[in-house]
């Protein structure tokens, strides 16, 4: 189950910190698959493109950039 965010609003309210912590753990955990599985497959130019644009893309969501 994936944890839908309005960006980081009040993370300091206990449940609020803990759905932003479960979330970006699953976003962790996501990247670290991606990166076991491209790796072996992709080349290095493309698999580091395809990387850093995925990272890109998750800090624009919480920022609206």
């Amino acid at each position: 189950m994936f944890v839908l965010c309005e960006g980081f609003v009040a993370v300091s309210d206990n449940d609020n910190y803990e759905s932003a912590q479960r979330a970006f753990s699953q976003v962790v955990l996501q990247l670290r698959h991606l990166v076991n599985v491209w790796r072996n497959i992709l080349p290095s130019h493309v698999y580091a493109k395809a990387l850093g644009m995925q990272i890109n893309s998750l800090w624009a969501v919480p920022f609206d950039i």
